[in-house]
């Protein structure tokens, strides 16, 4: 008569225990989530707006108002390309999952055609595209392409090379960029004055969305490369 009663107490008491510690866990879960979430949307935001810079912008308004002189029909593939540039970048605010690398290089395709069209033989993209079986966070391959050509190719006279290819490892996806332009020091890539495009935002939300790490190597007078290695077995709680 007197155990019983003491062993139900005791039940009860241990299940409240175990009752709080859960809720109190999923609290916790449910801050870091939050916090994350909000993390990840100024950094969208802060590229977002990186990529709509007026120079690009009135480099391509330019080039466009030319061929509609020369070759209209060349012109509007162009207002095409570049009005699937700004869409991409709008959609990017509100994107809080990781997208198909297809997207992802289709947006690619739009920003080179463009810059292509400015820079005609002087720049040269090669894509080896070996698997597209995963993805990654919006903005993520445009912007290190763009700075690829930008602060790459683009500073030798001859201008150069982008490649961008996609392979699958055992345990991994693999995605590089890299361009044969005139290099730079990674260790001052911070403080050159130069406007680098948010690579520093982009290893931040590969690494929290999808725990990939972003290795840079440049030589300099020899060119850049970007490797992106995305795990297979990241965690998906870490999506957003």
């Amino acid at each position: 008569s007197f155990i019983m009663p003491f062993a139900c107490f005791l039940f009860i008491t241990l299940m409240l225990f175990v009752h709080i510690a859960d809720t109190l866990n999923d609290y916790q879960k449910a801050q870091k989530a939050a916090k994350l979430e909000t993390e990840l949307a100024e950094l969208n935001t802060t590229l977002m707006i990186s990529q709509i810079q007026p120079h690009f912008l009135y480099n391509a308004l330019n080039t466009i108002k030319y061929l509609t002189k020369k070759d209209p029909q060349k012109a509007e593939s162009a207002i095409v390309k570049f009005s699937g540039y700004l869409r991409t970048n709008m959609d990017s605010l509100t994107q809080k999952e990781p997208i198909p690398v297809e997207k992802e290089l289709e947006h690619v395709h739009n920003y080179v055609d463009i810059e292509q069209i400015r820079f005609g033989d002087r720049l040269k993209v090669e894509y080896d595209i070996g698997t597209v079986d995963f993805v990654v966070p919006a903005l993520t391959i445009q912007p290190i392409v763009e700075n690829a050509i930008k602060h790459g190719v683009n500073q030798k006279p001859e201008g150069g090379t982008v490649k961008i290819s996609t392979k699958e490892a055992d345990d991994a996806f693999i995605v590089v960029i890299s361009d044969d332009g005139v290099g730079y020091d990674v260790n001052q890539i911070l403080d050159d004055g130069r406007s680098h495009v948010g690579i520093s935002n982009i290893k931040k939300r590969l690494s929290t969305m999808l725990d990939a790490p972003v290795e840079i190597n440049s030589v300099i007078g020899e060119g850049t490369q970007a490797t992106i290695t995305i795990p297979k077995n990241n965690d998906p709680e870490r999506k957003i």
